[in-house]
């Protein structure tokens, strides 16, 4: 082998270890960038479905909310989000539902309430209100009360998709009715199994539950649960007993919710109170629970689209009368927003009917056919002053003490004043009593007088269907 093979031999040898290295190091630095896509991707990815997660529970919520942004603007309804905030100060208005038998509170303690004295404060310290157990932690909850149609809408939104919205009303014209609505949607491609919490297993002290079949349609029973007890309170007279009977449909412990579909659960309870004497209630117990399973008797499944419509013309014949008032921005002013939760609340603790003779309680008329008691108004606030620059009246109405204390000075304020007739004559009488308080209206020789103040017309007024008489009606705009 001469030199100049010896040289080309050497050279291909270099060359060899060259091209290894380079190859080397082309696969490190190939390596090296997979490693860094694979991981930086795996890194977005998770960082995008983080971002997304909140995203899609703030639109869903966002789209549950929508309609009624204008409503609340309007001073029509109050959206409450006690999880965004975190204290009950900054939510607004305290959700409840009442029918002058009995009120339920939906947040700060959720509790129902019947009759003391004149208005619905003694506490059960208990709720029939059935919930969902959560179903993961990244979720957004709002409670909407929509004064005009009496419904309280809760919608509970979850980072995977999943919507639960409850409808609760107390029924405006059938008061020993309150109806739970609950709509469950699962957009997903898995089975949800959800657990209900039922309150059923846990009840206010002496109160006692078993299980009942009542007839729903002509041919089905379906099970109920039958409540009663005796409901405590120190300051009520001795000599008396509250009892409390509920007869509430029976839900089951796990609502599968199948992919891609959604699920209505109807839950109605029926509600019958009674006053005994001091220590009767063993004795009397079976009698009331029987009063209690007579009340279910006009009910079906099969009309409960019809009853709901029926609760919301209720409250809409009684809001053809109010007030509109010009929106101010001045710190510390009276809005529409707390004058129509004022009338709401107010209302919630006034039966529909309270005259026998006028209107039967369990009746579906709305409007009383004998209503000549509404044209016996003179007396009513006899224009001496009139109620919207009254602070004291216009309570913050953020929570049960705040309302209870709004709804006994107001109910007070027109027994003072000369407007019993209205007052014992139910929702509608209560109503027209405060519209002509707002404006300090007075009745005098056929004539109706405008009272107000010159110096507190500098916003505009609209009374809204004012009785004048059995056939007349008056609007006025200031």
């Amino acid at each position: 082998m001469g030199f100049t093979e010896y040289l080309k031999k050497w050279k291909r040898l270099i060359e060899y270890v060259v091209w290894c290295r380079k190859f080397f190091i082309s696969l490190l630095l190939t390596l090296i960038l997979v490693k860094f896509w694979y991981f930086g991707s795996v890194y977005v990815s998770n960082s995008s479905q983080q971002s997304k997660r909140p995203i899609s529970v703030q639109r869903c919520m966002e789209d549950r909310l929508l309609p009624f942004h204008l409503e609340e603007a309007e001073g029509n309804a109050n959206i409450y989000n006690e999880l965004q905030t975190g204290d009950p100060e900054y939510n607004g208005f305290l959700p409840m539902v009442g029918n002058g038998l009995f009120a339920l509170t939906l947040a700060q303690s959720p509790s129902i309430y019947l009759r003391k004295s004149r208005m619905l404060s003694l506490s059960v310290g208990w709720s029939p209100i059935v919930d969902v157990a959560k179903f993961g932690n990244d979720m957004d909850e709002a409670v909407v009360t929509h004064f005009v149609t009496g419904i309280v809408h809760k919608y509970t939104c979850y980072s995977s998709g999943l919507l639960t919205s409850t409808y609760i009303y107390a029924h405006r014209s059938r008061p020993n009715l309150l109806v739970q609505e609950m709509r469950i949607v699962n957009p997903s491609d898995e089975n949800i199994p959800l657990k209900l919490i039922d309150p059923v297993v846990n009840l206010w002290p002496s109160a006692n539950s078993r299980l009942v079949r009542v007839l729903e349609t002509k041919s089905e029973k379906s099970l109920y649960h039958l409540i009663s007890g005796v409901v405590k309170d120190d300051q009520i007279n001795v000599r008396q007993d509250v009892v409390l009977c509920l007869l509430r449909k029976s839900v089951p412990h796990i609502l599968q919710i199948e992919p891609r579909k959604s699920v209505i659960v109807e839950i109605p309870t029926f509600v019958h109170v009674e006053t005994i004497p001091f220590g009767s209630y063993k004795e009397r117990r079976n009698n009331i629970e029987d009063r209690c399973l007579e009340s279910s008797k006009n009910w079906t499944a099969a009309n409960f689209a019809s009853i709901k419509q029926e609760h919301i013309n209720a409250w809409f014949s009684l809001w053809e009368t109010g007030l509109y008032i010009s929106h101010s921005k001045a710190a510390g002013a009276l809005n529409g927003n707390k004058i129509n939760a004022t009338i709401y609340y107010v209302l919630s603790n006034v039966l529909l009917h309270n005259n026998a003779s006028c209107c039967p309680q369990n009746s579906t008329d709305i409007v009383p056919k004998n209503a000549d008691y509404l044209t016996v108004s003179e007396g009513c606030y006899g224009g001496n002053h009139h109620t919207l620059p009254a602070v004291n009246l216009w309570k913050d109405l953020k929570t049960f003490k705040e309302v209870s204390e709004a709804v006994s000075l107001w109910l007070l304020t027109l027994e003072k004043q000369g407007c019993h007739k209205f007052i014992i004559n139910g929702a509608f009488g209560v109503l027209q009593a405060m519209i002509l308080s707002f404006g300090g209206f007075r009745f005098n020789s056929q004539h109706l007088e405008f009272k107000i103040d010159p110096k507190f017309l500098h916003r505009d007024y609209h009374f809204r269907r004012i009785r004048y008489n059995d056939r007349t009606f008056i609007n006025v705009t200031v």
